[in-house]
C-alpha cells in the first residue's frame, strides 16, 4: 500500500523473535534491518548469517544499541559471522550513507 515507505526494523526486526523475522521480514524490499541489540543478544550466529545473506545487501545497517552493547562488541559479533568483505562494507557504512542521501 505504501511503495515508497522506508521501514527500518531495529534490533534485526524483533528482539528474540528470530524465526518470525526470517519468515516475515527477510527479503522484503522496503525493509532495512539494523543489527543493534540483536548481535550479541541470543541470535544464533548461523541464523544471523543466513538472515543477513538472504536480505537485500543494500538494506542492512550497522547498529550497536549503545550503552547496552558497545559498537566494538557489535562489530566483533558481525565479523565473527564470516560475511563477505563487500557485505560488511555495506552494513558498516555504505548503506547508511546511501539511505541518508549521501552518495559516494
Amino acid at each position: 500500500e505504501f511503495p515508497g515507505l522506508r521501514f527500518i526494523a531495529a534490533h534485526m526486526g524483533a528482539n528474540k523473535l528470530w524465526d518470525d523475522v526470517e519468515r516475515l521480514l527477510v527479503g522484503r524490499k522496503n525493509v532495512w534491518l539494523d543489527t543493534s541489540l540483536a548481535a550479541p543478544f541470543d541470535l544464533d550466529r548461523a541464523q544471523a548469517k543466513r538472515m543477513l545473506e538472504a536480505h537485500d545487501p543494500e538494506h542492512i545497517l550497522f547498529g550497536s544499541d549503545f550503552p547496552w552493547f558497545t559498537p566494538k562488541e557489535s562489530f566483533e559479533y558481525l565479523t565473527s559471522l564470516g560475511l563477505s568483505a563487500d557485505l560488511m562494507d555495506r552494513i558498516t557504512s555504505k548503506n547508511a550513507l546511501k539511505l541518508l542521501g549521501e552518495h559516494r
